[in-house]
């Protein structure tokens, strides 16, 4: 949905849940990759999460998980 650097993304809650408000869904699960390898969230990460999660719950839609993943393995937030 976005392109980033890095280290570093842009992202707008009203961008992601577009869709999902469009299809009705009731539940969502986010993904996005760290291409570094690393798999610790940053503080940008937790803090996008749990601003996806209000935003979701205003549009009474579930945030299931967040998942970053890296070319090898992942984790959830």
């Amino acid at each position: 949905m976005t392109i980033g650097t890095s280290n570093r993304n842009i992202v707008d809650p009203v961008d992601v849940l577009s869709m999902p408000v469009s299809k009705k869904c009731k539940k969502i699960i986010l993904c996005h990759n760290h291409p570094s390898g690393n798999l610790e969230p940053s503080e940008a990460d937790i803090l996008f999460t749990e601003r996806m999660e209000k935003a979701a719950a205003i549009m009474k839609i579930e945030l299931l998980d967040h998942i970053i993943i890296t070319e090898t393995n992942y984790v959830a937030i």
